[in-house]
């Protein structure tokens, strides 16, 4: 082509044609799709591990709690909303917890486990001790998510439930 055929190409043309546009448009649909894609679906995952590292810190701190009391003075508890516990009972004031936020909810249970049957094979005495020292405090903390999504009002539900066992040496008992 020489120099008067690209001259008259360029610049006889005054417009894009429909199909040109209707092309340009559903190629870069295709292109940008993924990518709207791709960060919603990004946001939605940052949001649930904002949520679950929430839940994690509520019932490691409750826990953290519990642990940093005395053996003996922890007291077994049926499971129950942990914010109910707090107004009821001496020891769960005590507890430095930071409020919870609105959809969360905590719930704890205290149980004592002790050992079984296979402490009958030694004599009174070390039965006793290996009873003091093997007798542990077993604590479930259960932490629920509850929060209505304004957009599709669909329920954004999780649950945590976190152990810790509770040991006191044969002095502490």
């Amino acid at each position: 082509m020489n120099n008067l055929t690209l001259r008259k190409f360029f610049f006889t043309k005054k417009a894009f044609s429909m199909v040109e546009i209707i092309i340009t448009i559903v190629v870069m649909t295709i292109g940008i799709l993924p990518i709207i894609y791709f960060i919603t679906s990004t946001t939605k995952g940052v949001s649930a591990t904002i949520e679950e590292l929430i839940i994690t810190n509520y019932a490691n701190e409750l826990i953290d709690n519990i642990a940093s009391q005395k053996y003996t003075e922890v007291p077994l508890t049926p499971e129950k909303n942990v914010e109910e516990l707090i107004k009821q009972s001496n020891f769960f004031s005590r507890l430095h917890l930071k409020p919870i936020k609105p959809d969360f909810e905590r719930y704890l249970k205290i149980y004592e486990k002790k050992p079984d049957k296979f402490l009958a094979e030694y004599d009174e005495f070390t039965r006793k001790e290996l009873e003091k020292i093997l007798t542990f405090k077993v604590v479930e903390v259960t932490v629920k998510y509850n929060a209505k999504n304004e957009v599709s009002a669909k329920k954004n539900s999780k649950s945590l439930k976190v152990c810790s066992l509770i040991g006191g040496d044969a002095g502490d008992i």
